[in-house]
């Protein structure tokens, strides 16, 4: 390759792998919608209280907890949506980064 062909290369490399980080940021932000990325941030907190709430009642889930209580709901139709939300959301993502790794994988 002439250095001129091989700087094609990579340059169009390049904009295929700003390309394929577009479609999947633009596919990620479709499922999370306008949710702020402080509350994202606590999804973990909340999914794990939550499966721990699931698997014993008696087990202290204070974050929950008060998003409960702040929400006048029952903890257990709480951890309910928790878990729904969750597995939605691990399933759409996980679509979402397939094809974003296969795009990659095209590209080698």
């Amino acid at each position: 390759y002439s250095k001129l062909a091989s700087y094609k290369l990579e340059c169009d490399f390049e904009s295929s792998t700003h390309e394929i980080n577009a479609s999947y940021d633009q596919k990620i932000r479709a499922i999370i919608g306008d949710i702020p990325q402080s509350e994202i941030d606590t999804w973990p907190k909340q999914e794990a209280q939550a499966l721990a709430w699931q698997a014993d009642n008696n087990a202290a889930v204070p974050f929950i907890q008060n998003l409960a209580v702040q929400r006048n709901l029952e903890l257990s139709e709480l951890v309910k949506r928790i878990l729904t939300k969750a597995a939605i959301y691990e399933n759409e993502s996980s679509k979402a980064l397939g094809q974003k790794h296969a795009a990659e994988d095209a590209l080698y």
